[in-house]
């Protein structure tokens, strides 16, 4: 059994839940990933985590200061309620570092490019690293992205 994680900062919409946001971000990596339909979770469902075959996925979040996702002078758009650092972790059985690191690839790509944000309609950025000057301004919220030109 192999596992490999990644964190996420989320922007998480006034009037959801951490846990709901939590089962949301799972549901929208294991559409993703394996390419399965998006199901509409309830708060009732439990615990962010589903094995699908050898490969177990699991998501828990802490909720953070929001200066860390919108730095200053930047403001929190207000349609965000709280702001999450959500690790993610994926379990494979049989396989190898690689296998498991491809996934957590797969992930941070397709949060990187869009495709889980734009599934979810809220904000979801790979975490900087020690190394990467968090983005000034910034990162605004997809549903208040403009196409044209600043």
């Amino acid at each position: 059994m192999v596992t490999a994680f990644t964190n996420v900062l989320v922007g998480a919409p006034v009037g959801k839940s951490q846990d709901l946001v939590d089962r949301e971000l799972l549901d929208a990596i294991i559409t993703e990933t394996t390419r399965r339909r998006r199901r509409t979770l309830t708060e009732a469902e439990g615990d962010a985590s589903e094995t699908i075959g050898d490969t177990t996925y699991v998501v828990s979040s802490i909720e953070i200061n929001c200066n860390q996702i919108y730095v200053p002078p930047t403001p929190v758009p207000p349609e965000v309620g709280a702001c999450l650092n959500a690790n993610i972790r994926v379990t494979i059985v049989d396989a190898t570092q690689e296998e498991v690191d491809a996934k957590i690839v797969e992930i941070n790509t397709a949060i990187d490019n869009g495709t889980i944000p734009d599934m979810l309609g809220f904000l979801v950025i790979t975490e900087p690293s020690p190394t990467t000057p968090r983005p000034t301004p910034a990162p605004t919220p997809i549903s208040t992205l403009s196409s044209s030109p600043e």
